[in-house]
């Protein structure tokens, strides 16, 4: 989805002071509230858009003066946040640090184009803590509206469709689309799948298994003109012949939306800082699953062999690598929980930035791609390897034909 929905020039500038207290420009406090008000605020409906998630951290960076104080954020990212105790918090702030704080979180909600009912019910309590009138209230929805931001009530729907008319024609000049695809035309070797079955627990210390697979793990960072907007995870899971090297990640990663003119680039971070320029090679249309190619690794680096479906069951250790919040190499451990349909489930902690990162056995082979988290950040999910293999024979599909 499209954000164009902003905050309003000046307003972060003016939650970095307390102008009825006269505390200080460096107090934190105040700065640190906004945040956890926007947080509630996206919480309101037990979920977060790919839009506010970005919203949110484009919202750090402009409420953070140091990195340590951004760590403060994103560690408050990760806590559990009572909607009413940030609620009873804003009401004891003057008249225009309320206003910043429903401005922020108004900006926010509307990010991803559409306020829901528990988006909007929150917003209505919001506003009484804030001290904002009725009439002023419905004024800003109206704004958000001519803006084409969707509202969930039922009867706005009819409104609602000829704004996104109106909305649509005006935006078709300047209409995104997906990244262009540039396969290499070579098929991708994988290093040999491990079909046999091995009883739950067996295998490595989790710390040989993370000093065996780090250095087939990288960030992947996506940059839009120069300008970095979304950071993922990615692990290497083969070569061509002719030394190209092939890493794993989600679709939902790489395919950020790009206006004619607008230039896109992958730059992905290896083990001690090494980084190297990418392009995008494939992205699947069946699986959230996407593949990106370097020409060349200097030193070259082990590639990770599957293990499919059918030799994991659940109760068996698994252990995740990621870059949640931009901490570089997380690595986390759990067991597989289930395994649904279309998904392996699994307890070991992934959080935003862990996307396309690793789900490796304890043997060190790629057993899942992690993919999404559950709302209630208890379990995540990932992609069989089996879905890997899928995915290359459509790749192959789509090529036609591939060198050896």
């Amino acid at each position: 989805m499209q954000r164009n929905c902003r905050p309003r020039p000046g307003l972060l500038r003016l939650t970095k002071r307390r102008y009825t207290s006269g505390v200080a420009e460096e107090d934190i406090s105040l700065r640190l509230l906004v945040y956890k008000a926007c947080l509630a605020a996206v919480w309101s409906d037990d979920s977060m858009s790919g839009a506010e998630r970005r919203h949110l951290g484009s919202l750090i960076e402009q409420l953070a003066e140091s990195e340590e104080e951004r760590g403060v954020f994103r560690r408050h990212s990760l806590a559990e946040i009572s909607g009413e105790f940030v609620l009873d918090q804003v009401a004891e702030l003057g008249e225009r640090e309320k206003r910043a704080v429903f401005e922020s979180c108004l900006a926010v909600l509307g990010s991803d184009k559409h306020l829901n009912g528990a988006d909007l019910k929150f917003l209505a309590r919001l506003r009484k803590s804030c001290g904002i009138g009725f009439f002023s209230f419905h004024a800003r929805l109206w704004r958000l509206r001519r803006e084409g931001v969707r509202l969930g009530s039922r009867k706005r729907k009819a409104a609602l469709a000829i704004f996104a008319l109106i909305a649509g024609a005006s935006l078709m000049a300047t209409k995104r689309g997906d990244p262009r695809e540039q396969l290499s035309g070579r098929e991708v070797l994988l290093p040999e799948v491990a079909l046999q079955d091995e009883p739950a627990g067996k295998g490595l210390e989790p710390e040989w298994v993370y000093r065996f697979t780090r250095d087939s793990f990288a960030t992947v960072e996506v940059m839009i003109d120069g300008v970095p907007k979304v950071r993922g995870s990615a692990s290497l899971i083969g070569y061509d012949r002719s030394g190209g090297a092939y890493l794993l990640t989600n679709r939902h990663v790489v395919a950020q939306k790009i206006k004619p003119g607008e230039t896109i680039e992958y730059l992905v971070l290896f083990w001690k800082n090494a980084k190297y320029g990418a392009r995008l090679d494939f992205m699947s249309k069946k699986f959230d699953l996407a593949l990106l190619y370097l020409p060349a690794l200097d030193p070259a680096r082990p590639a990770l062999p599957l293990r499919p479906r059918a030799a994991l069951g659940v109760g068996q250790r698994v252990y995740a690598i990621g870059s949640p919040h931009d901490l570089k190499h997380s690595f986390t451990g759990g067991l597989i929980s289930a395994m649904r349909d279309d998904y392996l489930q699994t307890d070991a902690t992934a959080d935003h930035g862990s996307s396309g990162g690793p789900l490796v056995d304890a043997s060190g082979r790629l057993c899942g791609v992690m993919t999404k988290a559950h709302k209630n950040k208890n379990f995540s999910f990932a992609h069989y390897a089996d879905h890997v293999l899928e995915a290359l024979q459509e790749r192959r599909l789509r090529a036609g034909r591939l060198k050896p």
